[in-house]
């Protein structure tokens, strides 16, 4: 993501959806306590000021 930010031209910008913002970053390393960094960490950390979480529900499943 870092490196497609860098190609995109000045007025494009990279904008991150996601289902649960509190999920842990895939290949993130464990920290000292055992969790590990979530999305939402990640991208406030490397500078990503646009994104949003994803809310629906599934209420047709339980029926």
């Amino acid at each position: 993501y870092l490196f497609i930010r860098e190609v995109l031209p000045p007025q494009a910008e990279l904008v991150f959806i996601w289902e649960k913002q509190g999920t842990a970053f895939p290949f993130s390393k464990k920290r000292k306590d055992g969790s590990r960094a979530t999305h939402k960490e990640w991208a406030d950390k490397n500078g990503f000021r646009n994104w949003h979480q994803l809310e629906f529900k599934l209420d047709l499943l339980d029926k």
